[in-house]
C-alpha cells in the first residue's frame, strides 16, 4: 500500500525553476535595494508611455481644467497597472503569452492589429513632432519636421546597433531622470499643496468660461473626449502591456525561460503552485516600480499645469507645451531651465526608441495565431525591421498632414489605450483563467479588483466610442 500511495503523488507536469535565495525567503523591508534589481522591463514600460501621456496630456489638461482632474490622472495609474500585471503573470505561470492563450478568438487579433496600425501612426506622427519643435527650440535653427526626421533616423540606427540589455539600462537610467526632472519642475513651480492635493477628489466635469476665447478647438469637442482621451495616454495601453509580456520571456522568471506556443501540463502539487505564485513577485515589483515613476512624472507635470498654465489661460499645443513651462524656468533658475530642456528630449526620443522595439513584439504576437508557420517562418530581426518601418512610414504620413500632435494623441489614446483594454479584460478574467489550473488562478481581492477595472473600463469605452464620433462629426 505505501508503495502504491508514493508512486501516486509522482507528478508528470511541468515543475517552476527553483526561486532564487531572495524570493524563496520571506519579504523583509531590509531587501528593497535588492528587489530592485528585477526593475528593468517595466522601465521599458515607463519609457514607451512617459512621452505621450504624462508630459503630453497631464499639463495640458491641468492648464484648461485646472485642479479638478487630479482623481482622473489617480485612477489611470492604479487600473492600468492591472494589465502589464496580468500579461506579465499568465507568461511567468505558464511560458505561454497571453495572446497565443487566446488564440481562438482570433476576431480579438485582428481588432488589436487594425487598431494599433491606425492608432499608433497617429501616436508616431505627434510624438516625433514634439520631439522636432523641442530640438528646434534647443537649437534655434531648422524647422521641426526637419527635426523629427533626423531624431526618427538617429532612434532607428540606435535600435539597430542595441542590445536589448542596452535599451533596457537605457530606458531605467531615463525614466528615472524623467521622474526626477518632473519632480524639479514642479517644486520649482511652488504649487499650494492643498489645492494640489483637493485635485484628488472627483468632482465636476466642465470647460471653464475663458476657454473659449483661448483655445476654441477645445470646446468644440465634448469633455469626456479631452479627459478620456488623456486617461488613455497616461500609463500605456494595449499594445504596450503586449509588448511587456515579450520583454518579460528575456527576463528567465517562471517558466518565461521555456516560451511556448501551447498550454503546458503543469504540476499541480502545493509545493510547485506555491513555487510558481512566488515567481510573479519579480513581475510584482517590476510593473509596480514602473507604475510609480509614472504617477509621480504624471502628477507632477499635471500639477505644473494647474499652478503655471491654468491662472493665466496659457492653453499649450505643440510648441507651447514646451515653451509655456521653460519661460517660467527661465526666470527661477537657469539650471532648472536645462534640467527641463534635457528632460523633455529625452522624454520623447525614448519613446520613440522604446516604441520602435516594443511594437514589433506586440505585432509578432498578435500576428502568430492568425498565421502561426508564416510568422514562425520569419526571424525575429526581419520581422522587427518591417513593423518598425511601417510605423515610421504611417507615422510620416501622418506628420505631414500638419495636424495637431496633441489632438492627434488624445484621438490614439482612446481608441488604443481605453476601447482596446476594455475588450481584453473580459477575456482576461474569464477565458484566460480557465486555461490556468485552479490554484494558480486570479483570486480573492485581485479578482474583484479585475472586475472592478473591467466595469470601469467598458464604461469607459461606450463614452469614449460616443465622444470620438461626437468629436469627428
Amino acid at each position: 500500500m505505501m508503495e502504491i500511495q508514493a508512486e501516486s503523488t509522482v507528478s508528470t507536469g511541468v515543475r517552476y525553476p527553483a526561486l532564487p535565495p531572495l524570493l524563496a525567503e520571506p519579504f523583509r523591508v531590509r531587501n528593497l535595494g535588492k528587489y530592485l534589481q528585477y526593475f528593468g522591463a517595466g522601465a521599458l514600460l515607463a519609457g514607451m508611455t512617459i512621452g505621450s501621456g504624462e508630459v503630453v496630456a497631464t499639463p495640458r489638461l491641468g492648464s484648461y481644467l485646472g485642479a479638478t482632474v487630479g482623481w482622473v490622472l489617480l485612477l489611470a495609474v492604479i487600473t492600468k497597472f492591472l494589465f502589464p500585471f496580468l500579461i506579465g503573470r499568465h507568461v511567468v505561470l505558464t511560458g505561454q503569452h497571453v495572446m497565443d492563450a487566446l488564440a481562438k478568438q482570433k476576431w480579438f487579433h485582428v481588432l488589436c492589429i487594425i487598431v494599433t496600425i491606425i492608432g499608433f501612426g497617429a501616436f508616431w506622427a505627434g510624438m516625433s513632432g514634439l520631439v522636432g519643435i523641442s530640438l528646434q527650440w534647443l537649437t534655434g535653427v531648422g524647422t521641426p519636421t526637419m527635426w523629427a526626421f533626423i531624431t526618427t533616423g538617429v532612434v532607428f540606427v540606435m535600435m539597430q546597433l542595441g542590445s536589448f540589455a542596452f535599451m533596457e539600462k537605457v530606458q531605467i537610467v531615463c525614466s528615472i531622470y524623467m521622474t526626477l526632472a518632473a519632480i524639479a519642475t514642479l517644486l520649482a513651480v511652488n504649487p499650494d499643496w492643498v489645492v494640489a492635493v483637493s485635485s484628488l477628489v472627483p468632482s465636476a466635469l466642465e470647460y471653464p468660461d475663458w476657454l473659449g476665447g483661448v483655445a476654441p478647438e477645445i470646446v468644440n469637442t465634448p469633455v469626456t473626449f479631452e479627459v478620456l482621451g488623456a486617461f488613455g495616454l497616461i500609463g500605456g495601453g494595449f499594445m504596450e502591456y503586449l509588448a511587456y509580456g515579450s520583454w518579460a520571456t528575456e527576463k528567465g522568471w517562471g517558466l518565461t525561460d521555456r516560451p511556448t506556443v501551447d498550454m503546458p501540463k503543469l504540476d499541480t502539487s502545493p509545493d510547485n503552485v506555491r513555487t510558481g505564485l512566488k515567481w510573479l513577485n519579480p513581475v510584482k515589483i517590476d510593473v509596480t516600480s514602473g507604475f510609480v515613476l509614472i504617477g509621480l512624472t504624471a502628477i507632477s507635470f499635471y500639477l505644473v499645469g494647474v499652478f503655471l498654465l491654468y491662472p493665466d489661460h496659457l492653453v499649450p499645443s505643440g510648441f507651447d507645451l514646451v515653451q509655456h513651462q521653460a519661460s517660467y524656468l527661465a526666470e527661477t533658475s537657469t539650471l532648472m531651465l536645462w534640467v527641463f530642456k534635457v528632460a523633455i528630449v529625452i522624454v520623447f526620443a525614448t519613446t520613440l526608441y522604446g516604441w520602435l522595439d516594443g511594437l514589433p513584439r506586440a505585432y509578432r504576437m498578435a500576428f502568430r495565431p492568425l498565421m502561426p508557420n508564416f510568422v514562425d517562418r520569419i526571424r525575429q530581426r526581419k520581422w522587427h525591421l518591417f513593423w518598425q518601418l511601417e510605423l515610421i512610414s504611417v507615422g510620416s504620413i501622418w506628420m505631414l498632414m500638419n495636424l495637431n500632435p496633441a489632438q492627434l494623441m488624445l484621438f490614439a489614446g482612446q481608441l488604443s489605450n481605453v476601447i482596446l483594454p476594455a475588450v481584453f479584460l473580459w477575456m482576461a478574467i474569464f477565458p484566460l483563467q480557465r486555461v490556468l489550473t485552479g490554484p494558480l488562478r486570479l483570486r480573492g481581492a485581485m479578482k474583484v479588483f479585475a472586475l472592478v477595472v473591467a466595469i470601469l473600463f467598458t464604461v469607459f469605452a461606450v463614452i469614449s466610442a460616443w465622444s470620438i464620433y461626437t468629436a469627428i462629426s
